[in-house]
């Protein structure tokens, strides 16, 4: 059918010229072809496929979201989750299914915690209706509470009357709200007139006042119930399932009754099938005809506490009192694997596809993304193969380890956990403590979107900062190459000699910043330059005195050579020093006439 399609595609094409495939209708023979035909076509294709034919032309968008279409995005949809009416005018079923898939995507992002407190004793059973912001409690108190899970005006809407007995569990939706307790009673409230009417601010339910209907076939506390569209099931203690039809309960009587060898403890309508435990053992039946499709024993040790199932009646879910969480895929003879290890036993689990709630006695909800892990396992099972059936601690541990597709949820002060509902990323939870904890992921999408936000902004932060660290880099090493160009130029300039001077002034003084050796350099430069003046001095000297001025010698001025306060001249340096230095007989004669300026030789 694939082929069939690619083929209707490429006879769907529209102009090269077109930049929009929508803007223009479809061309060429399959203007031709029956809606009919198109219709059978678009039945045999998955929900991605569907949506790219959506978007080939006018003519198929039109058949893929209106009428049959519609139709088969709805069925797409309830084969995954629970059909939840919507008040007012809803999208159409394509719409709710992509924002569906969009929404998937939140649970693995951040959540708002909240608690309710009202409750005087531990909470049994909780419900919840996402598209009118209910929240539906029962309590070991024997009420049943009704709570707004509006954030603006969030809190308890109404209370009801005290039952017979603990309320142990709860069905919802927005046409009823059932409740099931240990006085054998299953009490129906309708929807209320205020709360039918086109103002959105009065609740649906009011369980303040009298039930509308009360069921009372049953022989032992009810301590299980599911609904659908068009049926009741309720689970007793008196081994018995009793199903209920909704356009004929007003008669209290049931239409069906399912025996079973022990207590009924959890029932599960999922797709096709009802899921019922009943103490060690779990049966799939036929909703339609009540025949028992599987039936499992052994699978936990110890009475199997909750089930849970996808609703294209593929996977069954269990839980039970050794804390194990347990995958079967109905399709196969030996299915079943570990999911999760609790640290406590396991009473409610809650599945939205592919998420698995599981709430424990350890005060804990895991979510589990059952895709992830059946896809993790079956990789891990394509390698060196283990030991059979004995792996079941090892499988727990593999499954512990797999931290990325699975998260865990605490509640403050909640202690044992009795219940958990999952529906539209809002997660509750009733504990021991009389707490309700509520785990909203609607902001999830939001918050995400300013986490990366915030990290954009500190990426473009350190980029900003790194560039300026390379810019004054850059100007440092620019000016350390300009400081070692003037120092090289300073040095070439004080190591050539100093000539003479004309007027008899002293040479030209270093800069205060040039090396010792330059220095040296320098002082030997004028040691070389004043030593032609000091001998041509000392000539004349002697010249004047052998023809007898006066009887008086000339002074002999001969410059200071300062010596610098350093460690010492370079040997090389030293050796052109003793060079430049005088004669010893020069000297002596030097001396001599020194001394003789005196006025006398001896003195």
């Amino acid at each position: 059918y694939y082929s069939l399609v690619y083929w209707m595609v490429s006879l769907a094409e529209v102009d090269g010229d077109s930049e929009d495939p929508l803007s223009a209708d479809c061309v060429g023979g399959i203007s031709g072809l029956p809606d009919c035909v198109l219709g059978s076509v678009f039945a045999l294709l998955d929900p991605r496929a569907l949506a790219r034919a959506g978007s080939v032309c006018k003519s198929w968008r039109r058949l893929t979201t209106k009428g049959e279409g519609c139709r088969l995005w709805k069925k797409h949809y309830g084969s995954r989750w629970k059909v939840h009416e919507h008040p007012g005018d809803a999208p159409t079923w394509s719409t709710r299914y992509g924002s569906k898939m969009e929404a998937l995507r939140c649970w693995g992002g951040r959540y708002f915690t909240d608690h309710h407190y009202g409750h005087k004793g531990g909470v049994r059973c909780c419900k919840l209706l996402p598209g009118y912001n209910l929240l539906a409690t029962g309590s070991l108190d024997k009420t049943v509470r009704l709570w707004s899970l509006d954030g603006h005006s969030g809190g308890m809407l109404s209370v009801s009357r005290p039952h017979g007995g603990i309320v142990r569990s709860l069905a919802l939706d927005a046409r009823a709200l059932v409740s099931g307790s240990s006085d054998s009673l299953v009490r129906v409230w309708a929807p209320s007139a205020a709360g039918v009417s086109s103002d959105r601010h009065q609740p649906l339910f009011d369980v303040s006042s009298a039930p509308s209907l009360v069921l009372c076939e049953h022989k032992g506390p009810v301590a299980a119930m599911c609904m659908t569209q068009d049926l009741l099931f309720t689970g007793s203690w008196d081994y018995t399932v009793r199903v209920w039809e909704r356009s004929k309960w007003e008669s209290g009587a049931s239409s069906r009754v399912w025996m079973y060898d022990d207590w009924v403890g959890c029932v599960a309508a999922r797709g096709p099938h009802l899921l019922v435990a009943a103490g060690p053992e779990v049966y799939v039946h036929d909703v339609a005809t009540g025949a028992v499709v599987r039936k499992f024993q052994g699978l936990h040790e110890g009475h199997v506490t909750c089930v849970e199932g996808s609703m294209n009646g593929r996977m069954l879910y269990t839980g039970a009192a050794d804390g194990l969480v347990l995958a079967h895929d109905l399709r196969m003879r030996d299915p079943s694997c570990v999911l999760w290890h609790h640290n406590g036993a396991v009473h409610s689990l809650s599945y939205e596809d592919p998420w698995l709630a599981s709430g424990a006695a350890d005060g804990t909800v895991v979510l589990l993304n059952t895709e992830a892990q059946m896809q993790a396992r079956q990789q891990a099972a394509a390698g060196p193969r283990a030991g059979g059936a004995s792996g079941g601690a090892s499988s727990s541990i593999g499954a512990r380890a797999l931290s990325s597709t699975c998260r865990a949820l605490h509640a403050a002060h909640s202690g044992a956990l009795y219940c958990v509902d999952m529906a539209d990323q809002v997660i509750a939870a009733g504990s021991e403590s009389s707490i309700v904890a509520l785990f909203d992921f609607r902001g999830a999408s939001s918050a995400a979107e300013r986490a990366a936000a915030a990290k954009d902004a500190r990426k473009a932060a350190r980029e900003a900062k790194k560039a300026r660290w390379q810019q004054q880099q850059h100007h440092q090493h620019h000016r350390r190459q300009q400081q070692q160009q003037l120092s090289a130029q300073a040095e070439a300039a004080g190591s050539a000699p100093a000539a003479p001077s004309t007027n008899g002034s002293h040479a030209r003084p270093l800069p205060h910043s040039a090396h010792p050796h330059q220095q040296w350099r320098a002082a030997a430069g004028r040691a070389e330059g004043n030593g032609g003046m000091q001998t041509h001095a000392v000539a004349s000297s002697a010249h004047g005195h052998s023809h007898g001025h006066g009887g008086r010698r000339k002074k002999v001025h001969t410059p200071h050579v300062p010596v610098p306060v350093t460690r010492g001249p370079p040997a090389g340096l030293s050796q052109q020093m003793v060079a430049l230095s005088p004669s010893p007989a020069s000297g002596s004669k030097g001396r001599s006439h020194g001394a003789g300026s005196s006025g006398h030789k001896h003195g």
